[in-house]
């Protein structure tokens, strides 16, 4: 987006009601544009007849380059495929409301990779879990983003439970509804068949009972 355009998202986005959504550090070129102006994003624009004469890179990583023309709304930022420790770093200094949306499935179908899981797990950082889209996915299953997490970053069950549920519905603002069993909410009930040993396995599949 062009500077202009984050201002003018800024401009309508100030009250901390509202919800932003942006895709952040999903491939390698993603930083490389930001960084040198160098790299796959060149040749997808000039495919796409827009000229980038005008674009100076920042020197900064994609995260680090866009943060700051970002409102302080609450923000989901989606992938997160190639942030850093020093990305995560910047961020918790830039914005006070950020959640982040892993997409497991489609980042191994884009780029045969996944998040450094362990290291945002251990930052503290409010995670969520989504399918991006079926251009980039099988199956719109979270339960199977949640498989992956656990065979590929072994996730604990009841951390995936939490980043499946209620951290979703808090970055929604519903959480007082939704998203955990609690006197006064009125959640779906979703019924997990075939665990072993209180974890995941190739065979779960999920039930809807409410």
């Amino acid at each position: 987006m062009s500077d202009e355009l984050f201002a003018e998202i800024a401009s309508i986005s100030q009250d901390q009601i509202n919800l932003l959504s942006i895709h952040n550090q999903e491939t390698p070129a993603e930083n490389e544009f930001f960084q040198h102006k160098t790299g796959a994003f060149l040749e997808l624009y000039k495919m796409l007849g827009l000229n980038l004469e005008f674009y100076q890179p920042s020197g900064k990583t994609a995260l680090q380059t866009t943060l700051p023309k970002l409102p302080k709304s609450r923000t989901l930022l989606v992938h997160n495929t190639q942030t850093s420790k020093d990305d995560v770093d910047f961020a918790k200094t830039q914005h006070p409301d950020l959640y982040w949306c892993l997409c497991p499935n489609a980042n191994r179908y884009i780029e045969n990779t996944l998040p450094d899981v362990g290291m945002l797990k251990n930052e503290g950082l409010r995670i969520t879990l989504g399918t991006d889209s079926l251009a980039s996915n099988q199956q719109l299953s979270i339960l199977r983003e949640m498989q992956v997490l656990q065979e590929q970053k072994q996730v604990s069950f009841q951390t995936l439970l939490d980043w499946a549920t209620l951290n979703g519905a808090r970055f929604l603002g519903i959480e007082d509804g939704y998203g955990s069993f609690e006197i006064g909410k009125k959640p779906g009930v979703l019924l997990l068949e075939n665990l072993v040993d209180e974890q995941l396995s190739s065979a779960t599949r999920i039930k809807r009972l409410f």
